[in-house]
This record gives C-alpha cells, structure tokens and sequence, in this order.
C-alpha cells in the first residue's frame, strides 16, 4: 500500500515488536489472515479448459471436450509453511511451539480465569472452535498412529485437520447445493485437492482429505438433493 518491497517479517504484525512498514494498521496479521482463510469466494465463469491442476490457462479448441460455463467456488487450504502461525498452531505438534509458555497442554475443564494467561486463553478459543478438550505439550503427544502422524516437524494431527477440511467442503457442498436449487440444475462438483500440492506437509493427508470428503457428503446426504 505504501510502495515500499521486500520479504519476510510478518510474524511480528500485531505485536509490539512490528515495525514500519508491517504494521497492522497496513497489512494482515497471521491471526487475521488466519481468520480469513475460513471464508470463500464465489462467482460465475466461463471455462476454457477442464480445470485441472496443471491446466496452466491453456485455451481448449475442441470446446465439446469441457463444460463451458459454471460456478468457481474459490476455498483456502491449511498452510505449514510457516512454525507457529496459522494451522500449524493447531494440527502441528513440535518441540519449540508446543509448550505451556506458549499455552499449550491445558485441559479446558482446569483452566480458570486465575491460572489463564493469554497465550492459554487464545489456545482454548481454538481448542473450543474445533471442539477438543485439550492440545498436547510435545512431549505428552499420546501413541495413536492413526491420529498422530510422525512428521520431520514433529507430529502432524490428522484429528483437527479432518476438522478444518470439514469447514471448508460443507462450505462447497452447501454453496453448489443453494446455487443448484436457484437454478433449478443438478451440480456437479470438481475438486481440486485443497493444501495438497506445495503445501502438504504429511504423507497421510490425502488419505485424510478423501476420508473426511466421503464423511461429510454422508453427513449432509439428504441436504444435498441437487448435487
């Protein structure tokens, strides 16, 4: 906004140590651009390929081959590539972040105004957003291959990553369901892997994503008459 270039450094927005030009005032914190990464965007397009991964704009000549008009549902991935910001506060497990000075490892039905400090207090926002009694100090991370994955981070947990994928395909599913409904249509979904090419950051996650994709399609079944 100001013109000035350069990289890095946004882990400070919103703190005291922030600096000019990355102040709050300017840019998004990673806690907004958190936040922000729940919401979705919507519109009508006309298409001009079939929409894969590595489509790379190309034009389609032979336009039977591909649907020619639709609806874009633009949705946000988990991001990882950055320690302690963002999803990676509440799906990584690793030494440095998961600490109690860091408010991590509190159980929600101990905790009282008293013993509350505001690292643990904005932990227990996001543990209650997605509805788990507790987060884990790195060291007490329980045994649960089926849960727990081991990473080069630390551990990856695929508990609240089912949970954040879910917010974003009732998202997809209920958006395509109203605009189907309005347009008196069938839809018909393609989905593009969301967080799983640059940004995937456990070998298991796919499996994850297809599991809670199938999970939330039976959950909303008879809410999605026209998809």
């Amino acid at each position: 906004m100001q013109g000035k270039i350069g990289h890095g450094g946004f882990e400070a927005v919103g703190t005291p140590a922030e600096t000019d030009p990355l102040t709050l005032t300017s840019v998004l914190s990673y806690d907004e651009i958190k936040l922000a990464a729940l919401l979705y965007v919507s519109c009508h397009s006309e298409f001009i390929n079939n929409g894969s991964r590595a489509n790379a704009g190309a034009v389609t000549q032979n336009k039977d081959t591909i649907e020619r008009e639709g609806v874009v549902i633009g949705l946000i991935g988990a991001r990882f590539e950055r320690p302690d910001v963002m999803e990676y506060q509440d799906i990584m497990i690793t030494k440095t972040q998961n600490t109690q000075t860091k408010g991590y490892g509190f159980d929600l039905d101990k905790m009282s105004s008293e013993t509350a400090t505001p690292a643990s207090d904005l932990r227990r926002i996001w543990r209650e957003f997605y509805e788990e009694p507790k987060d884990f100090i790195y060291t007490d991370t329980p045994y649960n291959p089926l849960r727990f994955e081991k990473v080069p981070e630390g551990f990856f947990d695929h508990q609240v990553m089912r949970k954040r994928y879910a917010i974003s395909f009732d998202t997809l599913l209920l958006e395509a369901q109203d605009r189907a409904v309005k347009a008196g249509k069938p839809a018909y979904i393609h989905v593009v892997g969301i967080g799983l090419g640059v940004w995937k950051a456990a070998s298991e996650q796919e499996r994850t994503f297809l599991e809670c994709f199938e999970g939330r399609l039976r959950f909303l079944g008879e809410r999605l008459s026209h998809i």
